[in-house]
């Protein structure tokens, strides 16, 4: 018998897979109330700070009392900044808690230097995860691109974007771009650059991993294509709302000069992006010399390369179903490398995408 979607979405909450929750809950069915509750039970147990915001904005979880002592006795790093924002939640309508920033503002009277942390952890993960466009809110909203995270290693953002294999050339720009210290140390005394040439991979081997380590090498030599991507991405983060209704986003729309506007517009759009998708089919065309984007560990669209194929079509953030009619997950749910899929003697690709409607 196979996992049924609630035990994936266990899974996906324990292992703080902030990617494969917000993708499992917009599939199919609603998810009850009792099992958003659940989440919510081990989100805070766990001390994941972005599920737990997710679960309380977007899915109108309830911050009851069992959830409360899970924040309070889990002893995570962030488990201040957990019982804040639950605290925070108890005393709020749904309907309040749905306002663009009220419940991480709330929380951050509650416990500021908390918050403060949570904001800057939040960056590394999405460092880590290559989520250009929500890097991109946290920094413009004025979150320390050079502060450590919590844990054995002390990474920065830098440090957690190549950490384990990754190395987006644009998500390195970006956070350039912000005054990232290239030359910032771990607990073990390993740069960025060092990280990604310790990865398991050869970074020299692909045109990715050349320009991550020439980014970290000349940081001031920033190819155009990526200079145009990093403004792409920037101007995203300006013109929408992130689905995963994070502190970074909404602190960018309060900072406009005229702030009435975007937030009438942008209020409900928390719920309808964690909840909704379409799915459609995409044929790239002119692939020669290759498409152009690659695909993080939950086959989510992390990067876009200008004037290539992809661009024209594809956004970040959407996610791959299908790439040839072949399915991009195995029997095992595991995932199937893009590489093990793209014939790159093809000058055509047809994909079977599902993207957020915001």
């Amino acid at each position: 018998m196979g996992r049924t979607k609630e035990d994936k979405l266990v899974e996906a909450v324990i292992d703080d897979n902030f990617r494969e929750v917000t993708s499992l809950l917009a599939k199919g069915a609603p998810v009850g109330i009792d099992i958003i509750n659940s989440l919510l039970y081990y989100a805070a147990r766990d001390g994941h700070i972005r599920l737990v915001e997710l679960l309380t904005v977007a899915h109108s979880a309830d911050p009851t009392e069992k959830a409360l002592a899970a924040g309070v006795e889990g002893g995570k790093e962030h488990h201040c900044a957990v019982v804040a924002l639950l605290e925070a939640a108890a005393k709020m309508s749904p309907q309040e808690r749905a306002k663009p920033g009220r419940l991480w503002e709330a929380a951050k009277v509650r416990a500021p230097d908390a918050m403060v942390k949570a904001e800057e952890a939040k960056l590394c993960q999405v460092a880590y995860d290559g989520d250009v466009v929500a890097a991109a809110s946290l920094l413009a909203a004025g979150v320390r691109v050079n502060g450590h995270v919590d844990g054995p290693d002390g990474f920065t953002p830098l440090q957690m974007a190549v950490a384990y294999g990754k190395g987006n050339p644009t998500m390195l720009a970006l956070l350039l771009s912000h005054g990232a210290d290239v030359n910032a140390r771990d607990e073990h005394d390993r740069t960025a650059l060092d990280l990604l040439k310790e990865n398991e991979y050869d970074a020299t081997e692909t045109d990715i991993g050349r320009e991550a380590v020439a980014l970290l090498e000349a940081p001031e030599q920033v190819s155009a294509d990526t200079a145009a991507a990093v403004a792409a991405a920037l101007a995203a983060a300006v013109g929408s709302s992130e689905s995963e209704t994070s502190c970074g986003a909404k602190d960018v729309s309060k900072k406009r000069k005229a702030p009435n506007k975007p937030e009438s517009k942008k209020a409900p759009k928390p719920t309808k992006a964690s909840s909704s998708t379409k799915t459609i089919t995409v044929r790239l065309t002119g692939c020669s010399n290759g498409v152009g984007m690659s695909l993080d560990e939950s086959n989510i669209v992390d990067m876009l390369r200008p004037r290539m194929p992809a661009i024209e079509q594809i956004k970040l953030g959407d996610k791959v179903i299908s790439w040839n009619t072949r399915e991009l997950v195995d029997a095992a749910g595991a995932q199937i490398k893009l590489k093990d899929v793209v014939n790159t003697k093809l000058d055509s690709h047809t994909l079977v995408i599902e993207r957020s409607i915001i």
